[in-house]
């Protein structure tokens, strides 16, 4: 049986698929009851953007 599933947080400037991801992270395994989401945009803060929390 495959161990758990380690949360995963990747902030990324380039376009992705979501359900490409999340076919990765599931294939081959049956033990996943669920799987949440979270995709969003950051405003453009003309540089003086420190940190995002989460």
């Amino acid at each position: 049986m495959p161990g758990a599933v380690v949360p995963t947080v990747r902030i990324q400037a380039e376009d992705f698929d979501v359900a490409a991801e999340i076919a990765k992270m599931t294939q081959g395994r049956a033990d996943i009851g669920a799987v949440v989401t979270f995709s969003g945009l950051c405003r453009d803060e003309a540089g003086r953007l420190a940190a995002l929390e989460l």
